[in-house]
């Protein structure tokens, strides 16, 4: 009760503070892995802040802050990260200039994953590979953390792919079940979508940006991360061979690795992800979605018939 007193009084009063010339639009709601555009007009123009208050706020006080991308003279993109694991439920989001403030509300709705039917062993790691494994994840939480002040992505986001030929072996958001002797039973989504790739098929970045990593990492194998600008990032993981440097500047259509099976890849794979601000959204939400690989059957030997028979 106290919760829905707090959300009602703070979009009352910024709502009342509201310039009257600015305004926002988004969508009334979104599904879980999504990405949400709030479009932000001011004739005065910027600066713009976006704040995205998630289920639980305020007895859980961590929020989204984002800055606004200036598109035009007076207009200004923000983008928010719905992540798979996001809670369903109503939610907040205040958008400041420098003087007034204008709020809306948003409904994350379940995405409806599927289910994994089979159950992972995790094994347990010790001594120097678990530090190196907990200091791998530390390197990629500092690199989301970045915001490159500078836009490389098109105001249409549209990207192109990551693979000439796509078609998707794991889906994004696949509810996992995890299971280790230290932790017992778990589940976890899927937060990439898994790609159909022999090994040594060609990766291109899917748009012009900045190379924050190439190196190999236990259980992502080797590594691209491509920052993109205002905290988006694409990452490409299980690669055989590296063709970049972190800081290379690449542009869209350029060849980066070749795909491979390295770091705790089962079989030959790209596993394609996108980070905005940290969470991991739908890469779906900047092209196309792909077919399901359909693994072709393959017809069994025939048989040799034995000399001398009929």
């Amino acid at each position: 009760m106290i919760k829905i007193v707090r959300i009602l009084f703070l979009l009352f009063f910024v709502s009342q503070n509201a310039d009257a010339l600015m305004k926002a639009d988004m969508p009334k709601s979104a599904k879980q892995g999504s990405l949400v555009r709030v479009l932000i007009t001011d004739p005065e123009g910027g600066p713009h802040d976006v704040h995205f208050y998630p289920v639980g706020w305020p007895e859980k006080p961590d929020h989204l802050e984002v800055h606004a991308v200036q598109i035009n003279a007076d207009t200004q993109l923000a983008l928010i990260p719905i992540g798979a694991d996001a809670k369903p439920g109503l939610v907040l989001v205040s958008v400041f200039s420098r003087t007034f403030g204008y709020s809306l509300t948003l409904e994350i709705k379940e995405a409806g994953f599927p289910v994994s039917r089979d159950t992972q062993f995790v094994g347990e790691l010790k001594g120097k590979l678990l530090d190196d494994f907990r200091g791998q994840k530390e390197e990629l939480k500092k690199i989301f953390t970045e915001r490159t002040e500078k836009r490389y992505w098109r105001e249409d986001l549209k990207f192109s792919q990551p693979l000439k030929n796509m078609e998707v072996t794991s889906p994004f958001g696949k509810i996992r079940h995890k299971v280790s002797k230290k932790d017992g039973k778990w589940d976890i989504n899927h937060f990439g979508a898994d790609l159909h790739a022999d090994v040594g098929t060609p990766v291109y970045a899917v748009e012009k940006g900045v190379v924050r990593l190439a190196t190999k990492f236990l259980a992502e194998g080797k590594i691209v991360i491509i920052d993109h600008g205002y905290g988006l990032f694409s990452l490409y993981f299980h690669l055989l061979r590296l063709k970049v440097y972190e800081g290379d500047i690449v542009n869209r259509g350029d060849v980066i690795a070749w795909s491979g099976q390295t770091g705790a890849a089962i079989g030959p794979h790209l596993h394609f992800e996108w980070r905005l601000y940290g969470t991991a959204i739908s890469p779906w939400n900047f092209m196309p979605e792909p077919p399901m690989f359909e693994q072709k059957a393959v017809p069994p030997p025939a048989k040799k018939k034995r000399r001398g028979a009929k």
